[in-house]
């Protein structure tokens, strides 16, 4: 068998078991995730600005880094049930 055809073959047979593996997220999936990379960007905003003026972290940020980080993983164990 060639190259390109056993490539094709392989591609498309682990296309259609994942595609069937593949649920659609629901709206809370979504939204959470477009707030998770609202929570990003703003992160990246401030450590942007802290490394620009070389400013301490404020101790707040990792009481919310913490908050941030306990909320993904609730969510990843309630999206593995």
């Amino acid at each position: 068998m060639l190259v390109p055809d056993y490539s094709r073959s392989r591609l498309l047979v682990d296309w259609r078991i994942r595609a069937q593996q593949v649920t659609a997220p629901s709206l809370f999936d979504r939204l959470a995730f477009e707030q998770l990379k609202r929570l990003g960007n703003n992160l990246n905003q401030i450590a942007r600005h802290m490394n620009t003026h070389d400013e301490p972290v404020p101790p707040i940020l990792e009481v919310l880094l913490h908050d941030i980080r306990a909320a993904i993983d609730r969510g990843m164990q309630q999206h593995d049930r």
